[in-house]
Protein backbone atom coordinates (compact mmCIF):
# COMPACT_ATOMS: atom_id res chain seq x y z
CA UNK A 1 0.00 0.00 0.00
CA UNK A 2 1.04 3.47 -0.62
CA UNK A 3 1.97 5.37 1.84
CA UNK A 4 -0.01 8.69 2.61
CA UNK A 5 1.87 11.66 1.47
CA UNK A 6 1.80 14.82 4.00
CA UNK A 7 1.67 18.09 2.36
CA UNK A 8 4.60 20.49 2.21
CA UNK A 9 2.71 23.10 4.13
CA UNK A 10 1.49 20.68 7.08
CA UNK A 11 5.14 19.01 7.37
CA UNK A 12 6.83 23.29 7.74
CA UNK A 13 3.94 23.93 10.44
CA UNK A 14 4.83 21.07 12.02
CA UNK A 15 8.97 21.66 12.71
CA UNK A 16 8.63 25.20 12.59
CA UNK A 17 8.45 25.55 16.51
CA UNK A 18 11.40 23.35 16.59
CA UNK A 19 13.47 25.50 13.78
CA UNK A 20 12.40 28.84 16.18
CA UNK A 21 13.80 27.27 19.53
CA UNK A 22 16.73 25.96 18.12
CA UNK A 23 17.87 29.49 16.19
CA UNK A 24 16.43 31.30 19.18
CA UNK A 25 18.90 28.86 21.78
CA UNK A 26 21.69 29.47 19.42
CA UNK A 27 21.55 33.36 19.25
CA UNK A 28 21.48 33.38 23.16
CA UNK A 29 24.47 30.84 23.20
CA UNK A 30 26.90 32.98 20.36
CA UNK A 31 25.70 36.07 21.72
CA UNK A 32 24.67 37.55 18.47
CA UNK A 33 21.91 39.00 19.81
CA UNK A 34 22.80 40.46 23.32
CA UNK A 35 20.17 42.87 23.47
CA UNK A 36 17.37 40.15 23.53
CA UNK A 37 19.53 37.79 26.07
CA UNK A 38 17.33 38.57 28.80
CA UNK A 39 14.90 36.60 31.11
CA UNK A 40 11.92 37.05 29.13
CA UNK A 41 13.50 36.64 25.54
CA UNK A 42 14.72 33.11 27.48
CA UNK A 43 11.87 31.84 29.12
CA UNK A 44 10.06 32.43 25.76
CA UNK A 45 12.60 30.26 23.76
CA UNK A 46 12.41 27.87 26.00
CA UNK A 47 8.85 27.78 26.17
CA UNK A 48 8.67 27.45 21.97
CA UNK A 49 11.61 24.56 22.60
CA UNK A 50 9.51 22.31 24.86
CA UNK A 51 6.35 23.10 22.67
CA UNK A 52 8.58 22.06 19.63
CA UNK A 53 9.85 19.24 21.37
CA UNK A 54 6.45 17.85 22.27
CA UNK A 55 4.87 17.97 19.27
CA UNK A 56 7.35 16.33 17.41
CA UNK A 57 6.79 13.79 19.60
CA UNK A 58 2.80 14.25 19.46
CA UNK A 59 3.11 14.16 15.67
CA UNK A 60 5.31 10.73 15.14
CA UNK A 61 3.19 9.09 17.50
CA UNK A 62 -0.15 10.27 15.69
CA UNK A 63 1.58 9.04 12.14
CA UNK A 64 2.43 5.60 13.85
CA UNK A 65 -0.77 4.98 14.76
CA UNK A 66 -2.49 6.53 11.64
CA UNK A 67 -0.28 3.75 9.46
CA UNK A 68 -1.36 1.04 11.97
CA UNK A 69 -5.07 2.07 11.29
CA UNK A 70 -4.25 2.22 7.41
CA UNK A 71 -2.67 -1.70 7.87
CA UNK A 72 -5.84 -2.41 9.53
CA UNK A 73 -7.92 -1.18 6.96
CA UNK A 74 -5.83 -2.76 4.90
CA UNK A 75 -6.22 -6.25 5.77
CA UNK A 76 -9.78 -6.11 6.12
CA UNK A 77 -10.25 -5.02 2.61
CA UNK A 78 -12.48 -7.98 0.87
CA UNK A 79 -8.86 -8.01 -1.86
CA UNK A 80 -5.54 -7.13 -0.61
CA UNK A 81 -1.93 -7.01 -0.98
CA UNK A 82 0.10 -9.68 1.04
CA UNK A 83 3.71 -9.50 0.15
CA UNK A 84 6.03 -10.52 -2.47
CA UNK A 85 7.48 -14.42 -2.80
CA UNK A 86 8.73 -15.77 -0.25
CA UNK A 87 6.61 -13.83 2.31
CA UNK A 88 3.36 -14.35 1.35
CA UNK A 89 4.21 -18.70 1.78
CA UNK A 90 2.97 -17.66 5.49
CA UNK A 91 -0.46 -16.22 4.39
CA UNK A 92 -0.51 -19.10 1.94
CA UNK A 93 0.17 -21.76 5.24
CA UNK A 94 -2.23 -19.63 7.22
CA UNK A 95 -5.31 -20.25 4.42
CA UNK A 96 -4.47 -23.80 4.19
CA UNK A 97 -4.61 -24.39 8.08
CA UNK A 98 -8.45 -22.69 7.79
CA UNK A 99 -9.76 -25.43 5.49
CA UNK A 100 -12.52 -27.39 6.22
CA UNK A 101 -14.35 -28.28 3.21
CA UNK A 102 -12.31 -27.80 0.00
CA UNK A 103 -8.57 -26.64 -0.56
CA UNK A 104 -8.01 -26.19 -4.27
CA UNK A 105 -4.05 -25.25 -5.64
CA UNK A 106 -3.52 -24.89 -9.06
CA UNK A 107 0.30 -24.14 -10.21
CA UNK A 108 3.09 -24.73 -12.43
CA UNK A 109 4.87 -27.40 -9.86
CA UNK A 110 4.11 -29.04 -6.48
CA UNK A 111 6.70 -27.86 -4.77
CA UNK A 112 6.08 -24.16 -5.13
CA UNK A 113 8.94 -21.96 -3.18
CA UNK A 114 11.07 -25.64 -2.64
CA UNK A 115 14.20 -23.84 -4.10
CA UNK A 116 14.27 -20.28 -2.82
CA UNK A 117 12.57 -20.84 0.79
CA UNK A 118 12.98 -24.70 1.67
CA UNK A 119 11.93 -24.48 5.63
CA UNK A 120 8.85 -22.42 4.54
CA UNK A 121 8.19 -24.77 1.66
CA UNK A 122 8.39 -27.65 3.80
CA UNK A 123 5.98 -26.28 6.45
CA UNK A 124 3.39 -25.17 3.46
CA UNK A 125 4.02 -29.21 2.36
CA UNK A 126 2.91 -30.48 5.66
CA UNK A 127 0.10 -28.61 6.58
CA UNK A 128 -1.26 -29.52 3.41
CA UNK A 129 -1.13 -33.13 3.85
CA UNK A 130 -2.45 -32.84 7.08
CA UNK A 131 -5.34 -30.63 6.27
CA UNK A 132 -5.78 -33.90 3.54
CA UNK A 133 -5.75 -36.18 6.30
CA UNK A 134 -8.07 -34.01 8.52
CA UNK A 135 -11.34 -35.85 9.13
CA UNK A 136 -10.26 -38.94 8.03
CA UNK A 137 -9.87 -37.46 4.52
CA UNK A 138 -13.21 -35.81 4.15
CA UNK A 139 -11.85 -32.51 3.31
CA UNK A 140 -11.31 -32.26 -0.59
CA UNK A 141 -7.55 -31.34 -1.61
CA UNK A 142 -6.91 -31.22 -5.15
CA UNK A 143 -3.83 -30.17 -6.71
CA UNK A 144 -3.78 -29.05 -10.42
CA UNK A 145 -0.30 -28.59 -12.43
CA UNK A 146 -0.74 -26.67 -14.96
CA UNK A 147 1.99 -26.48 -18.14
CA UNK A 148 4.65 -28.84 -19.19
CA UNK A 149 6.86 -29.84 -16.01
CA UNK A 150 9.56 -27.52 -15.55
CA UNK A 151 12.72 -27.19 -12.86
CA UNK A 152 12.51 -23.48 -12.36
CA UNK A 153 8.48 -22.43 -11.84
CA UNK A 154 7.63 -19.44 -13.75
CA UNK A 155 6.98 -17.29 -10.94
CA UNK A 156 10.59 -17.47 -10.10
CA UNK A 157 12.86 -14.45 -10.64
CA UNK A 158 15.70 -17.15 -11.86
CA UNK A 159 13.02 -18.76 -14.48
CA UNK A 160 14.58 -18.64 -18.44
CA UNK A 161 17.85 -18.35 -17.17
CA UNK A 162 20.97 -20.73 -17.79
CA UNK A 163 22.36 -22.14 -14.74
CA UNK A 164 25.68 -20.44 -15.64
CA UNK A 165 24.80 -17.01 -16.27
CA UNK A 166 22.41 -17.84 -12.00
CA UNK A 167 25.74 -18.53 -10.72
CA UNK A 168 26.83 -14.59 -11.05
CA UNK A 169 24.50 -13.97 -9.12
CA UNK A 170 25.19 -13.63 -5.06
CA UNK A 171 20.64 -14.10 -4.58
CA UNK A 172 21.13 -16.99 -6.63
CA UNK A 173 24.02 -18.77 -4.76
CA UNK A 174 22.98 -17.85 -1.56
CA UNK A 175 19.61 -19.74 -2.64
CA UNK A 176 21.69 -22.62 -3.97
CA UNK A 177 23.65 -23.28 -0.46
CA UNK A 178 20.73 -22.46 1.48
CA UNK A 179 18.59 -25.52 -0.56
CA UNK A 180 22.14 -27.84 -0.15
CA UNK A 181 22.31 -27.13 3.45
CA UNK A 182 18.61 -28.24 3.82
CA UNK A 183 18.39 -31.26 1.49
CA UNK A 184 21.66 -33.13 3.09
CA UNK A 185 23.12 -35.51 0.90
CA UNK A 186 22.30 -33.77 -2.48
CA UNK A 187 24.87 -33.55 -4.42
CA UNK A 188 25.88 -30.03 -5.61
CA UNK A 189 25.10 -29.16 -9.56
CA UNK A 190 27.30 -28.14 -11.87
CA UNK A 191 25.74 -27.44 -15.21
CA UNK A 192 22.26 -27.02 -16.53
CA UNK A 193 21.63 -30.59 -16.72
CA UNK A 194 22.48 -31.42 -13.47
CA UNK A 195 20.68 -28.46 -11.73
CA UNK A 196 17.45 -29.47 -13.94
CA UNK A 197 17.69 -32.98 -12.38
CA UNK A 198 18.07 -31.97 -8.55
CA UNK A 199 15.40 -29.77 -9.23
CA UNK A 200 12.94 -32.12 -10.58
CA UNK A 201 13.62 -34.67 -8.75
CA UNK A 202 12.91 -32.35 -5.46
CA UNK A 203 8.87 -32.40 -7.48
CA UNK A 204 8.49 -36.20 -7.76
CA UNK A 205 8.82 -36.17 -4.45
CA UNK A 206 6.48 -34.07 -3.45
CA UNK A 207 3.95 -35.29 -5.16
CA UNK A 208 4.67 -38.99 -3.82
CA UNK A 209 4.39 -37.47 -0.34
CA UNK A 210 1.03 -35.29 -1.07
CA UNK A 211 -0.38 -38.62 -3.19
CA UNK A 212 0.44 -40.63 -0.26
CA UNK A 213 -1.27 -38.02 2.04
CA UNK A 214 -4.59 -38.47 -0.21
CA UNK A 215 -3.90 -35.73 -2.17
CA UNK A 216 -5.63 -35.66 -5.56
CA UNK A 217 -3.04 -34.51 -8.61
CA UNK A 218 -3.62 -33.41 -11.88
CA UNK A 219 -1.69 -32.15 -14.54
CA UNK A 220 -2.73 -30.20 -17.76
CA UNK A 221 0.00 -29.25 -20.29
CA UNK A 222 -2.01 -28.16 -23.77
CA UNK A 223 -2.63 -25.16 -22.25
CA UNK A 224 -1.66 -22.56 -25.28
CA UNK A 225 -5.06 -21.82 -26.30
CA UNK A 226 -5.95 -20.80 -22.89
CA UNK A 227 -3.44 -18.62 -21.74
CA UNK A 228 -5.65 -15.85 -20.70
CA UNK A 229 -7.95 -18.09 -18.74
CA UNK A 230 -5.39 -20.40 -16.69
CA UNK A 231 -1.84 -20.41 -17.66
CA UNK A 232 0.41 -17.82 -15.50
CA UNK A 233 -2.07 -17.94 -12.73
CA UNK A 234 -1.63 -19.16 -9.31
CA UNK A 235 -4.40 -19.78 -7.05
CA UNK A 236 -5.02 -21.13 -3.58
CA UNK A 237 -8.65 -21.69 -2.54
CA UNK A 238 -10.05 -22.81 0.37
CA UNK A 239 -13.74 -23.35 0.96
CA UNK A 240 -14.25 -21.31 -2.14
CA UNK A 241 -14.74 -18.51 0.59
CA UNK A 242 -10.99 -17.17 0.53
CA UNK A 243 -8.06 -17.23 -2.06
CA UNK A 244 -4.39 -16.83 -2.29
CA UNK A 245 -3.60 -15.63 -6.33
CA UNK A 246 -0.84 -14.29 -8.18
CA UNK A 247 0.45 -13.86 -11.54
CA UNK A 248 3.56 -15.50 -12.89
CA UNK A 249 3.69 -13.09 -16.32
CA UNK A 250 4.24 -9.84 -14.80
CA UNK A 251 7.60 -7.62 -14.77
CA UNK A 252 10.27 -9.37 -13.40
CA UNK A 253 10.84 -7.18 -10.56
CA UNK A 254 6.85 -7.83 -9.47
CA UNK A 255 7.31 -11.85 -9.94
CA UNK A 256 6.05 -13.25 -6.97
CA UNK A 257 3.56 -10.00 -6.35
CA UNK A 258 0.45 -12.17 -4.39
CA UNK A 259 -3.23 -11.09 -2.99
CA UNK A 260 -5.78 -12.85 -0.54
CA UNK A 261 -9.52 -11.93 -1.83
CA UNK A 262 -12.61 -13.09 -0.28
CA UNK A 263 -14.27 -10.88 -2.28
CA UNK A 264 -17.48 -12.96 -4.22
CA UNK A 265 -16.92 -12.33 -7.75
CA UNK A 266 -13.53 -13.09 -7.34
CA UNK A 267 -13.95 -16.07 -5.81
CA UNK A 268 -15.85 -17.17 -8.62
CA UNK A 269 -13.80 -16.39 -11.49
CA UNK A 270 -10.64 -17.89 -9.95
CA UNK A 271 -13.06 -21.33 -8.99
CA UNK A 272 -14.54 -21.51 -12.30
CA UNK A 273 -11.22 -21.03 -13.98
CA UNK A 274 -9.92 -24.24 -11.58
CA UNK A 275 -13.49 -26.04 -12.48
CA UNK A 276 -12.99 -25.78 -15.60
CA UNK A 277 -9.18 -26.70 -16.38
CA UNK A 278 -9.68 -29.61 -13.61
CA UNK A 279 -12.42 -31.01 -15.72
CA UNK A 280 -10.94 -30.80 -18.87
CA UNK A 281 -11.12 -33.83 -21.17
CA UNK A 282 -7.45 -32.74 -22.59
CA UNK A 283 -5.87 -32.60 -19.54
CA UNK A 284 -3.29 -35.50 -18.53
CA UNK A 285 -4.27 -38.57 -16.82
CA UNK A 286 -3.76 -37.75 -13.03
CA UNK A 287 -0.35 -37.65 -11.66
CA UNK A 288 0.89 -41.66 -10.10
CA UNK A 289 -1.92 -43.27 -12.05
Amino acid sequence: MERKKIPAASVLIRISPILLAIAGFMALRLGAMKHVANPVFSTVTTCLAIQGFLFGFYSTWTNHNERERLDEISRSMSTHYIGLFPDHLNEIIDLVERTERTLSIMADCADYGSFSSPELHEKLLRVIEDVARKKDGRIKVRLLLVGKPAHISRSSPYWGQRFDDLLKSTNFCDCLNQYLQFHEGVKKPQNDEEFREMLLAQQIKVEKDLEDAHVKIKRCQDVSDRRSETSGLFLWIRDDVEAVYLYDHTAPSAQGVAFLTRDSTHLKIYTTAFEHTWNDERKEKSVGA
